[in-house]
Formats: structure tokens, C-alpha cells, sequence
């Protein structure tokens, strides 16, 4: 984000989304080796607070779910503060309260509730959410409407 800011502060417009799209690659590989490494030893770390093996399983199920999980948020958190660094901080306020309504609260009752799927239902919500959301910023930066939004911008000197 810091990196953002500056580069669109240059006026480096074309640095700042090739940045913003570097980041987003290696946010999501880490999130995805991790959430992968934490799913190997989810049964020694979740023995660690219970010895119930019904409470192992769902913890299990739900880390399992994380691997899908976790890419999307950091897909969210990246491009959603590379947008606010760019001084466009309202659409990913908007596109945030929308999607988290419209789609994570709705598909939470689906799932949950409706469908009977309790933790599970709620925990493929959070995926919709948070994908939702990093589609929603990554179109936003994509089209590079934030270009216009910068709130600072050096000038070049005459020559």
C-alpha cells in the first residue's frame, strides 16, 4: 500500500498497478503454501485444545475450507488497499458494504440455516465474501479508474 501511494504520488501510474499486481501474486501464493502447511498438522494443532474428535473433524473441514479461504482474502485486502492507496477509498468501502450484505449475509442464511450446513455453510459464505469482494476491487483496479482519484501528484518541473 505504502508502495502504491508513493508510485501513484509520482505519477508512476503504470508502476503502481504493475506493483499492485506483483503483490497480489505473492499475497496469494503465500496465503494458499500456508493455509496448505497449517491443513497438514491441523489434527496435531486442533489436539492441542481438544481431544474431541467431532470438534477435530469440523476444525479440520473448516481449515481444509481456509485453503480456498484465505487466497480470496489476501485477493481482497491487496487490491482493496492498493485502491485506497491510490486515493480511490470510497469504492472499496461501497463494493464491501454490498457485497458483504448482498452476498456474504444472504448466502450465511442459505447455507447455514436453510441448507443446514451450521459452521460449514457460514465458513463457504466467508469464501463468497471475500472472493466477491477481491473480484469486485480487482475490476475497479483493473479498469484503472483510480488514475483519476489520486489525491497527490508531483509535478514535473519544465525543462
Amino acid at each position: 500500500q505504502i508502495l502504491i501511494g508513493h508510485l501513484v504520488g509520482a505519477g508512476r501510474f503504470n508502476d503502481a498497478y504493475h506493483r499492485c499486481i506483483r503483490s497480489l501474486q505473492m499475497a496469494m501464493v503465500m496465503a494458499g503454501v500456508l493455509s496448505l502447511v497449517f491443513m497438514l498438522f491441523s489434527r496435531k494443532l486442533l489436539g492441542l485444545f481438544t481431544s474431541d474428535p467431532e470438534i477435530i473433524e469440523l476444525g479440520r473441514l473448516l481449515i481444509f475450507l481456509s485453503i480456498i479461504l484465505e487466497p480470496g482474502r489476501a485477493f481482497n485486502l491487496v487490491v482493496g488497499n492498493g485502491l485506497r492507496a491510490a486515493g480511490d477509498f470510497r469504492f472499496p468501502v461501497y463494493a464491501g458494504v454490498i457485497v458483504m450484505w448482498g452476498i456474504g449475509v444472504t448466502s450465511a442464511y442459505l447455507f447455514g440455516v436453510h441448507f443446514g450446513l451450521g459452521l460449514v455453510g457460514i465458513w463457504l459464505s466467508f469464501i463468497l465474501d471475500e472472493w466477491g469482494r477481491g473480484l469486485a476491487v480487482f475490476w475497479r483496479w483493473r479498469s484503472r479508474i483510480w488514475e483519476q482519484k489520486a489525491l497527490v501528484r508531483t509535478q514535473e518541473l519544465p525543462s
